[in-house]
């Protein structure tokens, strides 16, 4: 995936925040930007987690720093779809 890849349109940002908090909200600019950052980010961290197994074999799953690294980042559970896949 290219980072271009990540980027969404407008629309998609709001239907991704309407999702997150809720059908009704009404994201202000300030909240597309931000999940337009968080959709990017997150993305990049499973490229990187994919790589690294791949490349060089290692199952980042099983590494409790990287796991306490995810959680601290608050996407602990966005890549366990990666790791379904190991």
């Amino acid at each position: 995936m290219e980072a271009k890849d990540t980027v969404k349109t407008r629309s998609e940002l709001v239907t991704y925040c309407q999702h997150k908090f809720g059908g009704n909200f009404k994201p202000s600019e300030q909240d597309l930007r931000e999940a337009q950052a968080e959709i990017s980010f997150k993305a990049g961290i499973k490229e990187v987690q994919e790589f690294i197994r791949q490349e060089y074999h290692i199952g980042l799953h099983l590494d409790p720093t990287w796991q306490s690294k995810l959680k601290e980042w608050g996407i602990d559970k966005e890549v366990e779809d990666v790791r379904d896949e190991m």
